[in-house]
C-alpha cells in the first residue's frame, strides 16, 4: 500500500469547516486511487511545543552524529516517506494556526528529509504532489501566505513541485451562503482528488 499523508491543522476539530472539506477530499482520493492508506497527524493530539535552544542543540548533535533513531524525527521519517501529502488547515492571520509552523519545523531536518549543498537542495522526500486545503471567514486577497509559505518550502526543500490549493473564502462575511460556498469548494477538491 502507498500512504496518503493527512496533517490536520484543523484546530477545532470536528466543528471545522476547513476538515469537513479535507474529508470530501480524502474520501474521493481513496475511491479513485485504491492503493493509498490514510496516516492522519492530527495537530491538536500529539505534543507540539516550538523547539527551545537545548533541544536544537540535542537535536543537531544527533544530526552531526548521522543518527536518526531518536522519536524526535518520527515525524520527519513520517513526512519522508509519504506517497502524498495532504495538509488542513484554516486560513488564520494571513497564514495558519501556529501548530502547523511548529510540525513544518520538526519535518524539516538538514539530512534526513533534505541535504543543502549551498548552491542547491537534494530532497529525501517520496511525494511527488500535495494539496493544501483552507477555508477562510473573508477573503484572502493575495495574501494567502500560509499557502505560499508550504508551497515554497515544499518545492525548494522537499522537492515536491506541485502543490494545489482547494479553499473555500468568505464563509464568515454576512449573508455568504455558507453551504453553497462549500459546495462549490468540495466540487473543486473532487477534481483534483481524481487526478
Amino acid at each position: 500500500m502507498r500512504t496518503l499523508l493527512f496533517i490536520n491543522a484543523c484546530v477545532r476539530g470536528e466543528r471545522s469547516r476547513t476538515l469537513r472539506l479535507c474529508k470530501k477530499y480524502l474520501s474521493t482520493y481513496l475511491a479513485y486511487h485504491p492503493d493509498y492508506e490514510i496516516e492522519e497527524v492530527t495537530l491538536n493530539d500529539i505534543q507540539l511545543r516550538p523547539q527551545d535552544r537545548d533541544e536544537l542543540d540535542r537535536r543537531d548533535e544527533f544530526i552531526a552524529e548521522g543518527d536518526f533513531s531518536d522519536p524526535m524525527f518520527d515525524l520527519a521519517k513520517q513526512f519522508m516517506d509519504a506517497d502524498h501529502i495532504v495538509i488542513g488547515a484554516p486560513y488564520w492571520d494571513l497564514e495558519f494556526p501556529a501548530l502547523l509552523k511548529i510540525y513544518l519545523e520538526r519535518v524539516s531536518v538538514s539530512e534526513l528529509t533534505y541535504h543543502f549543498f549551498g548552491d542547491h537542495v537534494d530532497a529525501h522526500v517520496s511525494a511527488e504532489r500535495a494539496v493544501y486545503i483552507m477555508t477562510a471567514g473573508g477573503y484572502t486577497i493575495g495574501k494567502n501566505y500560509g499557502y505560499d509559505y508550504v508551497q515554497g518550502l515544499f518545492s525548494f526543500l522537499f522537492g515536491i513541485h506541485r502543490t494545489d490549493l482547494v479553499k473555500a473564502e468568505g464563509l464568515d462575511i454576512e449573508g455568504a451562503d455558507v453551504e453553497t460556498l462549500l459546495e462549490t469548494a468540495m466540487r473543486e477538491a473532487e477534481e483534483i482528488a481524481k487526478e
